[in-house]
């Protein structure tokens, strides 16, 4: 899986999102070319002007914030993000040269932040390759589950695509969490499968990862 472990924990549940997912891993995360990766810096950062920073959603009586994640926030993201995996770690857990250093960030991906009445509950991660967003390390935590979190979160993935003048919004699951049908009810298709190597697990002898995408609209 290259340098990080990409994924996330999300399921439905009425309607709501909520099981366990994998995301656009690969080498997007590290050891890319400087001058490409300054240009999608500078457009990303440029882009951030026109969005708004902060918004909001009510969905079943809870609001969810979506905000751009802050050098502050690092922290909590990425403890976020490893809590939210927990839940998934009977069907798969990364390879230990798999995953990233915690430590490390990018300077072109964009970290988003969700809130659940005003509680940090999850968290994506957004790289733009050409005119592909790929969706990153998305997780929410067990218990805020099956209240749209993901979902919303994912919805501020595609203004953001939109906003980079990108047409497909790109992540990857493992087939074996069963994720693939719910990613499908969100209007993301089948693109490619193959086997996920840089993972392993105690109950599939073989792990495969399926890339899907979405179309931006």
């Amino acid at each position: 899986m290259g340098d990080g472990e990409c994924v996330t924990s999300i399921n439905v549940r009425g309607g709501g999102i909520l099981g366990g997912a994998t995301l656009q891993a690969e080498t997007l995360l590290e050891s890319r070319n400087n001058s490409q990766a300054s240009k999608n810096t500078h457009g990303f950062a440029n882009a951030h002007k026109f969005l708004l920073a902060v918004y909001s959603f009510s969905m079943s009586g809870c609001m969810v914030t979506i905000r751009i994640a802050q050098s502050s926030d690092l922290d909590m993201a990425r403890s976020l993000t490893r809590e939210s995996f927990q839940s998934v770690r009977g069907v798969y857990r990364p390879r230990p040269k798999s995953i990233r250093n915690p430590n490390s960030h990018a300077i072109d991906e964009t970290k988003l932040i969700a809130s659940l009445d005003n509680q940090d509950v999850g968290t994506a991660t957004l790289i733009v390759r050409g005119d592909v967003l790929c969706v990153v390390g998305l997780g929410v935590l067990t218990p805020f589950r099956g209240r749209g979190v993901a979902r919303q979160l994912l919805h501020r993935a595609s203004a953001e695509a939109r906003a980079q003048g990108c047409t497909t919004v790109r992540l990857q699951t493992i087939r074996q969490t069963g994720n693939e049908v719910i990613f499908q009810k969100l209007g993301f298709h089948w693109v490619h499968e193959e086997t996920a190597r840089w993972c392993v697990s105690d109950r599939f002898d073989v792990l495969h990862e399926v890339t899907m995408e979405r179309l931006v609209n």
